[in-house]
C-alpha cells in the first residue's frame, strides 16, 4: 500500500526537527544573559570642592555592576586611613561617601581617587579639594531670571588674617 505524500507534511517536518535546537539556544542565550557579568559603571562620580579650614568637604561615589562593585577612597594613590577620614557605606552597597572633616590645609588640598572594582573589572574617577585658610565668604549663585552679567570684587583685610580677594558674580 502507498501511502500519498503530502506537501504540507514535508515542509512542517524540518521545522519540526530545527524547533527543539533553536529552542535549546535561545534558552542558553538567556540563560547566558542572566548570569552575565559587568565591570563596574559609575551612577556618581565625586565633584570637585572648596572648602574652609576647619570645616567639612564630602565626596559622593555610586557605581553598578555584576558582582556589585566595591568603593575604595584614595589621596595621592594611597587608600584613605586617618581619624578625620570617615567612608560612610550606602545599605544597598552601591556607593560611599567620604567624609574630610575638620579639613586642613595644606595637607588635604589634594586629588581624591574613588575606585570600583569587582571581578570583570576596574573604573576610577579622581576630584580635586581645595582648603581655603582664615574666613570666608558664602557667595549665593547668579539668579538666571536677570539678563546682564556684573562681576564686583572686593578686599577684605583684617588684622588677623591675610587679604582675600572675593569675587562674586551677580546679575
Amino acid at each position: 500500500m502507498l501511502v500519498p505524500s503530502c506537501p504540507t507534511m514535508h515542509r512542517a517536518r524540518p521545522t519540526l526537527l530545527l524547533l527543539p535546537p533553536l529552542l535549546l539556544l535561545i534558552q542558553g542565550l538567556l540563560l547566558h544573559l542572566a548570569d552575565a557579568q559587568t565591570p563596574p559603571k559609575f551612577l556618581r562620580t565625586p565633584n570637585d570642592q572648596t572648602g574652609v579650614q576647619g570645616g567639612v568637604a564630602s565626596f559622593i561615589c555610586q557605581a553598578t555592576g555584576d558582582p556589585q562593585p566595591k568603593i575604595v577612597w584614595n589621596k595621592k594613590g594611597k587608600r584613605v586611613s586617618n581619624q578625620r577620614f570617615e567612608v560612610i557605606e550606602f545599605s544597598d552597597g552601591s556607593g560611599s561617601v567620604l567624609r574630610i572633616q575638620p579639613l586642613r590645609t595644606p595637607r588635604d588640598e589634594a586629588i581624591y581617587e574613588c575606585v570600583a572594582s569587582n571581578s570583570v573589572g576596574e573604573t576610577s574617577a579622581t576630584t580635586r579639594l581645595t582648603v581655603l585658610r582664615g574666613r570666608s565668604f558664602v557667595i549665593s549663585p547668579p539668579n538666571p531670571q536677570r539678563k546682564k552679567l556684573k562681576q564686583k570684587q572686593k578686599t577684605k583685610q583684617s588684622n588677623t588674617h591675610t587679604p582675600l580677594t572675593c569675587t562674586s558674580l551677580y546679575l
